[in-house]
């Protein structure tokens, strides 16, 4: 495993309302490799109080963000350039699914030509 994917899978803070935070709870969940049952990674666990949180936050975001308000060809641009990220990133993000759902490389190809562009 690469340094880029132990990043990706190894978690010490919950990602809400765009800030990396601490969650309010102690407790941790452990990824396992499926074909394996080896740990790959760990997560903090999110309390109903964190899943408060971050409901809150998107619904804030939703009701006054500025996508709502945002004209179609800007949100068109923004989700372009998403896709750009994304393609550039495929195989590593594939890697790491691909990880977590158990798929064999074939299996993994297959599955991530359909979504490319």
């Amino acid at each position: 495993m690469t340094t880029l994917d132990a990043a990706l899978l190894h978690r010490t803070h919950l990602y809400i309302n765009g800030q990396w935070v601490t969650s309010t709870g102690t407790d941790t969940i452990h990824v396992v490799d499926p074909a394996t049952e080896e740990p790959i990674g760990s997560a903090p666990y999110a309390t109903p109080a964190d899943v408060d949180r971050a409901v809150g936050a998107a619904r804030d975001a939703f009701d006054h963000g500025h996508w709502a308000h945002m004209p179609v060809a800007d949100r068109a641009a923004f989700l372009a350039r998403a896709a750009t990220v994304y393609a550039d990133h495929a195989e590593t993000i594939e890697r790491c699914a691909g990880r977590l759902h158990a798929f064999t490389a074939s299996n993994m190809w297959s599955w991530s030509t359909k979504w490319r562009a």
